[in-house]
């Protein structure tokens, strides 16, 4: 056994279909130690696997069929309760060596989980990324929140400081007057995109490079998502949020990874946010085969 695949918990293969030799490579990340509304995010990743299961293996958008090509699912990776420094080590363990396992034409996609998983998993990549995109109810930007520097109100305030990237928000509408200023300050290299940006069509999109893509499902409307550690009302519809990652991942020169999180299933009624979670991921899936 290598030294990360230890800090694996195999679980089902995300579509129920797994294929070694598949460039579309799935990780879940079960954290969810600094909520501070809803606790429950840690049952994501498995959730939103079992729900992907019952799908149609098919992508809508992209008129394109996915039932011959699988999935290479490495579990989850293991959380030490109540250490967050060591969780953070084994996420950037367990990513590295996926990273280095793979092709570089790989497609990555990570569930969550809190969305303090980015932080570590950004640590890894981060060097190989020129614009990170963000979709999100939330700007994430506190320099602290409940006396805590790392935690999901914090996650993108700590990697615009280390790593000085433009973030592009798409689908904000909630903030705090500090995260206002700071953006208001950084504003060379922080853009907005409310829901009624996208409402009026006035979110410009293009000449990304490699981009990192990180999904909060608190983006969507609670009608579209009412299983969300925190929701947020006037949200995206599901249609709207899938036109402007496509637009994303259309105008980049790579996509580095793929980061879903933030679905609380204890929260989730009739299953709607984990079926579209799991559709999310079969359409951005679709899009990466129509366009390859």
């Amino acid at each position: 056994m290598t030294t990360w695949k230890h800090l694996l918990v195999k679980t089902i293969c995300f579509s129920c279909f797994e294929k070694n030799d598949s460039k579309y490579t799935i990780v879940g990340i079960p954290l969810d130690q600094t909520y501070t509304y809803r606790s429950g995010s840690k049952y994501a990743p498995d959730y939103i696997r079992r729900i992907s299961c019952e799908l149609e293996f098919y992508s809508y958008l992209s008129s394109v069929s996915l039932e011959y090509l699988g999935y290479k699912d490495y579990g989850n990776i293991l959380i030490s309760p109540g250490d967050l420094g060591k969780s953070f080590e084994n996420i950037k363990r367990v990513v590295r060596g996926i990273v280095e396992e793979t092709s570089s034409d790989r497609k990555f996609f990570i569930i969550g989980g809190e969305h303090l998983i980015t932080y570590p998993v950004f640590k890894v990549l981060g060097n190989e990324v020129d614009q990170l995109i963000v979709f999100d109810a939330h700007l994430d930007m506190r320099d602290s929140y409940m006396e805590s520097e790392y935690n999901h109100s914090t996650v993108l305030r700590r990697i615009f400081e280390e790593y000085s990237i433009p973030v592009i928000y798409i689908g904000a509408r909630s903030f705090s007057s500090e995260e206002i200023d700071f953006a208001d300050r950084n504003r060379d290299l922080v853009k907005i995109c409310t829901p009624m940006d996208i409402e009026k069509d006035n979110c410009s999109i293009d000449r990304l490079g490699n981009i990192y893509i990180s999904i909060d499902m608190d983006v969507l409307d609670p009608v579209y998502a009412p299983g969300v550690s925190n929701p947020e009302p006037m949200g995206l519809t599901l249609l709207q949020f899938l036109k402007y990652i496509y637009r994303v991942v259309s105008s980049s020169s790579k996509v580095i990874a793929i980061d879903l999180v933030e679905v609380n299933p204890l929260f989730d009624s009739s299953e709607i946010t984990g079926v579209n979670a799991a559709k999310i991921l079969f359409e951005l899936t679709g899009l990466f085969e129509k366009t390859k």
